[in-house]
């Protein structure tokens, strides 16, 4: 009888550390962020354009939703979810061999198809492209505007 209790402990607290694990990286999410940046790169070069505070280009994390607004007005609205990503999805990313141990998690979303690698540092959230190879790849740095829910 005792193993049993101690299989269903063992067995609680690590359900309990996966549970949390994802939602401490979501919950990081949580709230309002405003473009400020885009740095793009093409076969032409490194093209960066800055975005002034106010500007209406909007991320909202609610839950497991996920608005997107341009200009102040909502452009899509959809469900998101994290992933870890794992050795090879890092290697195929457009990062570098540097970055890509700072973005181990990705936004997956029917809102914007496009969102690839992520990491969240202090009130700046920095998202990368999804694709595979160099030409066209971006990267876009938010700030956190407002925190948690509406």
């Amino acid at each position: 009888m005792r193993t049993y209790t101690w299989i269903l402990v063992w067995g609680t607290l690590i359900a309990w550390s996966c549970h949390t694990g994802r939602t401490r990286v979501e919950s990081r999410l949580e709230g309002y962020w405003e473009l400020r940046g885009v740095s793009q790169v093409t076969i032409a070069g490194l093209t960066r354009v800055d975005y002034p505070a106010g500007n209406g280009h909007i991320l909202r994390f609610n839950g497991s939703s996920l608005a997107l607004y341009a200009n102040g007005e909502l452009k899509s609205r959809g469900v998101y979810s994290v992933e870890r990503l794992d050795a090879a999805q890092r290697k195929e990313s457009c990062l570098s061999p540097d970055e890509r141990r700072r973005f181990p998690y990705r936004i997956v979303s029917d809102s914007d198809p496009e969102f690839g690698p992520f990491r969240v540092q202090g009130d700046s959230l920095v998202v990368c492209s999804s694709c595979i190879g160099i030409d066209n790849a971006w990267q876009r740095v938010y700030k956190r505007i407002r925190v948690g829910r509406p």
